[in-house]
């Protein structure tokens, strides 16, 4: 036997299933409450419950997004839930396209840091993806909030 295994504790493997975007959302939340208060944690629930509650307030957040990603140079389509384009499988893209929309959702999230009073936090895996005519899209459901400024302590700017 080689010297590396002569240390690794065994351990016994679990057959586990792979969680969905929810499951992988509720795995996190008793850690997060190290982070946050509860009272945190309800104020943010209750935003995001009317947020989601109001179509016409999301329509403007996602123009306005949509904006702001334009003039970061963030070459992303933004389009609404009902009526997103069908995307390419992600199986199907390569793996440079994979990457590269890794890529654009971390532009995404930091234009959304450095530009926006708000913050569309659906940035699962599922709501990005590639058209049939090549072009990155995000499809985000109506998950937003507006930054605490506590985290945020800087302006954003509307350049």
């Amino acid at each position: 036997m080689s010297t590396n295994h002569a240390h690794t504790p065994r351990l016994p493997l679990l057959a586990r299933r792979p969680l969905g975007e929810w499951g992988s959302l509720f795995e996190l939340a008793p850690s997060s409450f190290d982070l946050v208060s509860s009272r945190g944690v309800a104020r943010q629930g209750w935003e995001l419950l009317t947020n989601a509650a109001n179509p016409r307030r999301f329509a403007s957040v996602l123009t306005g997004m949509q904006s702001h990603l334009r003039a970061a140079s963030v070459p992303v389509l933004i389009q609404e839930p009902k009526k997103a384009p069908v995307l390419v499988p992600h199986e199907v893209l390569s793996r440079a396209q994979r990457r590269w929309i890794g890529q654009l959702a971390l532009e995404l999230y930091f234009t959304q840091l450095f530009r926006s009073e708000v913050a569309i936090v659906d940035l699962w895996s599922s709501r990005f993806g590639v058209n049939e005519d090549g072009d990155a899209v995000w499809i985000p459901r109506p998950f937003y909030v507006r930054w605490d400024t506590r985290f945020r302590p800087i302006r954003a700017t509307s350049a």
